[in-house]
């Protein structure tokens, strides 16, 4: 039997870059010196899957299954290797093909046009989406008010209903209630009567195993094992199990030593499939030869035309720039040592380390208070090794290293605040939005109002209220207001965590901690400690 989907040596790389400007200069120059690093998500993947046959994916945070997803609906192409697809995909996820500013409504009409339908068609499968997502009046609202369960409904219902050959579902039942994962279970079984192919990726092992024929499993962008669906999920939650009984330290190192494996170099870019890449890195080699000559031509060009219209000989400009360039270093050597030079900025800037401390003075040994990630400060000097900045109506210094000037604009994801509960402890769950109404509150009356209270203080200048719900604590600025709400003990290993780190605006040069704009509120994530703080956006 043909195979409805074949893959041979798939190897996908994603390009991270010194700046969103270089994405566009690739097109025109080299990219080799713009790409600050090559990320190796899948590597060398071969398999096959038949009509009718319903594959589950399986693997932990990272392992490279959204990518996956994307190469199969053909959201991203592979780097290298051949794969054939014999059929009309469908990709649910949570967000998937939804454009936000526009109502559940229209993008029912959009997505639906997209995908080949005419009008009579769309009119007449449209109610019957409509029913199925079961979001009522909602489907007249914009996207971008939808929680993650009311997205993943519309798109499931979009999904199934205009029936592709090919069904492919990323963790989109995942967010939904139990009556609705219910009703999509019995779409799957009828497509699964009607001989339908289906990837089903998902953490659940238990919705994995009660559907799946056979199980894909990935482990660090490669394939750990595919076969039977019982024997490869036993395989997998002994591995889960074994990763769990590793001590904190010997978790970080493991996680090392995958992503080395993945982060390859200029040289290894070649390397990821033999066969298939060669012509392109011939191509490669041909153009830069190219452009190089092209460079040197108008280079010289350039020089000829210069000394054409100058006033003495190139030899003689030579010499007088050997004397100005020893005229200059003489008098650097005659400057006197302890002369300091300072460099005006007035530019703002944005914290990139954890807990960065800003000194009162310039040597940096009396401490004031410490700045946390994601924070932003206005950079007003350059002193040396250290920055001269204004943080809350207060001067004082912080190393270079720890600040940067350059500016972004913070992209507000599709998840929303109330996403979030899916990460915290059952305990703290039911009380999440009510304590979420007292951020930009008063000091007095959040003390006064709220019941629980098992610690209050002061650190780094400002107070803090502490709560007996799995460690709530509420900080306050200057104004007495409270601008945190920090909730540890989160759950990082959550599916949630690992999308909004790929959506981040904001990385730690660590990269231990990241910042997501929600819609009217800034989420700062720190994974190593297992902690979030909220704040609400000043507009």
């Amino acid at each position: 039997m043909e195979p409805k989907i074949k893959l041979e040596n798939i190897s996908k790389v994603f390009h991270m870059y010194n700046k969103q400007s270089d994405k566009l200069l690739e097109i025109f120059t080299p990219k080799r010196k713009r790409i600050k690093k090559s990320f190796l998500a899948l590597n060398n993947i071969s398999f096959e899957v038949y009509k009718g046959e319903t594959i589950g994916v399986i693997g932990t945070n990272g392992s490279g299954k959204s990518t996956l997803s994307n190469l199969l609906a053909g959201v991203n192409p592979p780097t290298s290797g051949n794969m054939e697809v014999n059929g009309e995909v469908s990709l649910i996820a949570i967000n998937a093909g939804l454009k936000k500013e526009l109502t559940g409504l229209e993008n029912i009409e959009l997505k639906c046009l997209m995908l080949g339908l005419n009008k009579k068609e769309i009119e007449r499968i449209k109610p019957q989406i409509i029913e199925f997502a079961e979001i009522g009046d909602f489907v007249y609202q914009p996207v971008k008010n939808y929680s993650s369960g009311m997205k993943s409904r519309l798109g499931f219902a979009i999904s199934t209903h205009i029936n592709p050959d090919i069904l492919i579902i990323d963790e989109a039942l995942s967010v939904g209630d139990k009556t609705f994962y219910k009703k999509c279970l019995e779409k799957i079984a009828e497509f699964k009567a009607e001989e339908k192919t289906i990837f089903f990726i998902s953490h659940s092992t238990a919705q994995i195993r009660s559907i799946s024929d056979r199980v894909l499993w990935l482990d660090g962008g490669e394939i750990k094992e595919f076969g039977d669906a019982a024997e490869v999920i036993n395989h997998y939650n002994a591995y889960v199990k074994w990763f769990n009984k590793l001590s904190k330290v010997e978790k970080k190192q493991y996680k090392h030593e995958i992503d080395k494996r993945r982060s390859i170099v200029d040289k290894d870019l070649r390397m990821i499939d033999q066969t298939g890449s060669r012509r392109q890195i011939r191509n490669n080699k041909r153009n830069i030869g190219f452009f190089l000559q092209i460079s040197i031509l108008f280079l010289i060009t350039v020089i000829s035309a210069f000394f054409m219209f100058m006033d003495e000989s190139p030899l003689a400009y030579y010499n007088r720039l050997l004397d100005d360039n020893e005229d200059r270093r003489m008098q650097e050597e005659g400057k006197n040592d302890s002369e300091v030079e300072v460099k005006e900025i007035n530019h703002i800037g944005t914290i990139i380390s954890p807990n960065a401390k800003l000194f009162s003075d310039v040597e940096m040994e009396e401490k004031i208070t410490v700045m946390n990630f994601a924070t932003g400060v206005e950079v007003l000097e350059k002193i040396e090794d250290a920055y001269k900045v204004e943080y809350k109506g207060q001067e004082g210094f912080v190393k270079t290293e720890n600040v940067s000037l350059e500016e972004y604009e913070p992209v507000i994801t599709d998840y929303t605040i109330y996403d979030l509960k899916q990460v915290i402890s059952p305990l703290l769950e039911t009380s999440y939005e009510f304590f979420l109404a007292y951020l930009g509150v008063d000091y007095n009356i959040v003390k006064a109002e709220l019941g629980g209270l098992t610690e209050e203080g002061e650190i780094n200048g400002f107070q803090f209220l502490k709560y007996g719900y799995d460690d709530l604590v509420f900080t306050f600025n200057s104004d007495k207001t409270s601008d945190r709400m920090i909730i540890e003990n989160i759950n990082v290993d959550d599916y949630l965590i690992d999308k909004l780190y790929s959506e981040a605006s904001l990385v730690s040069k660590d990269e231990s901690m990241f910042y997501v704009a929600l819609s009217e509120y800034d989420l700062v994530v720190d994974i190593e400690n297992h902690v979030m703080e909220i704040k609400l956006r000043l507009e």
